[in-house]
C-alpha cells in the first residue's frame, strides 16, 4: 500500500487535474468523469490530518486528551 505521503502526492495531482480539465472530459468517442472534488478535499484533509498525527504534530485541533492522575 502506498504511503500517507504518495496517496497525498496522488490526491493533490487528481485535485490539480480536475482544477486545470474540468470535472468532466469529453472526446469525439468517451467521456470520462473525474472524482468528486469535494470528496478529493475531504481525504486529502483526512490524510494531512493522519499525517501530521504520524510525525508528532497535534493535528488541526491542537487537542492533546489524556488522564490526570494526582
Amino acid at each position: 500500500m502506498a504511503t500517507i505521503k504518495e496517496q497525498l502526492e496522488a490526491i493533490n495531482a487528481a485535485i490539480n487535474d480536475i482544477l486545470t480539465t474540468g470535472q468532466r472530459i469529453k472526446t469525439p468517442t468517451a467521456e470520462v468523469e473525474h472524482a468528486s472534488l469535494a470528496e478529493l478535499r475531504s481525504e486529502r484533509a483526512r490524510l494531512e490530518e493522519k499525517l501530521a498525527l504520524e510525525n508528532g504534530g497535534g493535528g488541526s485541533g491542537g487537542i492533546v486528551r489524556g488522564i490526570f492522575l494526582g
